[in-house]
């Protein structure tokens, strides 16, 4: 079928105005001419009236045959007209046809190499038709081609060097806090040790810098105190130890003494007589 740049092309701009025909028509007459190579599976349409009728053209005999081949559509060997690069710009199905019929690459190129030089002559003046490409379909080579152009036009370029959004290959790393007071930062490694044979994961920045704020509002010897209470009771998180002073009795075993309760209820019994 034909390509998209097809009615922008200089072939098909002169067939228009060889052929004096509207537009539409002249796409039609190519869609059948490559229709027709198609099903044969061959780029050779055969002689004049072949062509015309593969075209399904109804006006004057040998008008469109002969500007076809003026405008480069047709090649003309051995007295008979070939698509020209037809192998070039032909489906995948149609080339496996052409080569079991014996047109492959190099047999189908041959129109090319006996073609010979085309001119035409319009009502101005005189010239050699230039080279253009053929406007037969697209073969898969080139599909595949404009896939991947398709692609690097879709991909930005990266940013150039030293932009805002480049990261450093080698960040500097932050140093790490440690409390002012020499026992405390002890007591702090001790606390960043069980943590990590605790398997929890490191402590952010900003968490450090707030458990120093609340170091500072317990005090050194408390802040300590906490550190080591919390790892003594397996706590994810650092508490300072309880100041509740009211504590329960420990449970007494065995047989209790009331002996001394009894004298003292005697002892209230003989004032009150």
């Amino acid at each position: 079928m034909a390509r998209a740049g097809l009615l922008d092309s200089l072939k098909f701009q002169l067939l228009v105005h060889l052929l004096k025909e509207p537009v539409p028509h002249c796409v039609g007459y190519l869609e059948c001419l490559w229709i027709a190579a198609y099903q044969k599976g061959s780029p050779v349409i055969g002689e004049e009236l072949i062509v015309e009728l593969a075209c399904r053209y109804p006006g004057e005999p040998g008008k469109l045959c002969k500007f076809l081949h003026q405008s480069g559509f047709l090649d003309l060997i051995d007295g008979k007209y070939w698509v020209h690069d037809l192998w070039d710009h032909a489906p995948r199905y149609v080339r496996q046809r052409m080569t079991a019929n014996g047109f492959g690459p190099q047999k189908s190129s041959l129109g090319a190499q006996k073609s010979p030089k085309v001119e035409f002559r319009s009502d101005l003046s005189a010239q050699k038709s230039p080279k253009v490409a053929s406007c037969a379909p697209k073969g898969r080579e080139e599909k595949e081609k404009d896939k991947e152009e398709e692609k690097e036009n879709n991909n930005p370029p990266n940013p150039p060097s030293g932009g805002n959004d480049q990261k450093p290959k080698n960040p500097v790393p932050e140093p790490e806090l440690q409390p002012s007071d020499q026992r405390l930062r002890a007591a702090w490694a001790e606390w960043l040790a069980y943590r990590k044979e605790s398997g929890r994961k490191p402590l952010k920045p900003r968490s450090i810098k707030k458990q120093f704020a609340q170091f500072e509002e317990w005090g050194v010897e408390v802040s300590i105190a906490a550190i080591e209470n919390s790892i003594c009771k397996g706590y994810q998180g650092i508490f300072p130890p309880s100041t509740n002073q009211f504590q329960r009795a420990p449970p007494v075993h065995g047989h209790m003494d009331f002996t001394g309760i009894q004298e003292f209820l005697r002892e209230k019994d003989a004032e009150s007589a």
